[in-house]
């Protein structure tokens, strides 16, 4: 992320970073000569799986995956709050610094700059002081975002080509072979990423790393899952929050499970639901896939409430964006009031 970038209103990624240029790159060439076609006469693209003709299905397969080239260029000056990165103690904020690998990032004390033995005192040193000579309109909150390990649902569509993932089996609980729907279930090297994580946050935190102070949790099997197994006994005493709205972006395989909550309840009893929690699943729908316009409106209005509600300084929650599975990174975010 970069400076000055609103962690919610995002601006659009450049064209060999998103997930929509790489899938392209993957379909044969006779399908991304026709995408590209469809394409360029200006044809409105919207997630729409109905069997048909060629330019339905080309239209469905593109659209899956160009969600995240759609430009923001909503007005944030009438937004309640704005958001900003803070730059200057984490690699990951800076342009400059190459991407560190998952391994790299829990080694080097999730990104920090400073290699120093006292490096995590100094940091809640920098945050406290952050805080301490903040205007009133101003807060400051240290966020680990993390995503979840890998999925069964992650390793299907690696299984498959895109065309095949996305106008077919996405519309299945599986394939005779491994189960990935409705709530995919975490593979046995996604039950490792999440426990490597674990070795991470212990190592730092016997470092001197911030423990965090409030849990949120995307409502899903895995969010849930890597959660339990990222931090271990580390949990225990503290209870995580599922949060509908930290869930990503609604596709055919994510959930589409009656008693939502019932279901979530049960598997993980020391968890808590947001106030408001839907028993049934408000969002998903099977023959529908969210796009990146509203998914970014969900998110940004949750980061209102977490700021409006919440005056702890640090805060961890799980939001699949912009991570490889397992992966965590540390953000600090200046929320400046504006209405």
């Amino acid at each position: 992320m970069s400076s000055g970038t609103g962690i919610l209103a995002q601006k659009p990624s450049q064209p060999d970073e998103t997930s929509a240029s790489k899938a392209f790159t993957q379909l044969p060439p006779d399908i991304a000569k026709a995408v590209a076609a469809f394409k360029s006469k200006g044809h409105k693209w919207t997630p729409d799986y109905k069997p048909g003709s060629e330019d339905e299905k080309i239209r469905a397969v593109f659209a899956a995956y160009a969600t995240n080239d759609e430009p923001d260029n909503r007005d944030e000056s009438q937004d309640p709050w704005k958001f900003e990165v803070v730059n200057g103690l984490f690699r990951q904020s800076h342009d400059e610094h190459s991407k560190l690998s998952p391994e790299e990032t829990l080694e080097t004390g999730f990104g920090l700059l400073d290699e120093t033995p006292d490096r995590w005192n100094k940091f809640k040193a920098s945050v406290e002081k952050l805080q301490r000579e903040a205007p009133e309109n101003v807060k400051y909150k240290v966020m680990f975002c993390g995503r979840h390990g890998q999925g069964w649902h992650n390793f299907g569509a690696s299984k498959y080509d895109p065309v095949s993932w996305e106008l077919d089996l996405t519309k299945r609980n599986g394939d005779g072979e491994i189960v990935w729907g409705p709530d995919a279930e975490l593979t046995p090297l996604g039950e490792k990423q999440a426990l490597t994580v674990q070795e991470g946050w212990k190592r730092n935190l016997a470092l001197g790393a911030p423990m965090p102070e409030v849990w949120f949790c995307s409502p899903l099997t895995r969010t849930a899952e890597t959660m339990r197994l990222s931090f271990g006994d580390i949990l225990e005493g503290k209870t995580p929050i599922f949060v509908e709205a930290f869930r990503e972006i609604f596709v055919l395989t994510i959930v589409g499970i009656p008693q939502f909550q019932s279901y979530l309840q049960e598997r993980y009893p020391t968890y808590e639901f947001e106030p408001g929690f839907a028993e049934e699943d408000p969002w998903w729908k099977p023959d529908e896939r969210e796009l990146e316009t509203n998914r970014r409106e969900r998110l940004r209005n949750a980061m209102f409430k977490l700021f409006d509600e919440n005056d702890q300084t640090l805060v961890l929650h799980h939001r699949p964006y912009s991570l490889e599975t397992g992966e965590m990174i540390p953000v600090i975010v200046k929320a400046t009031k504006q209405n």
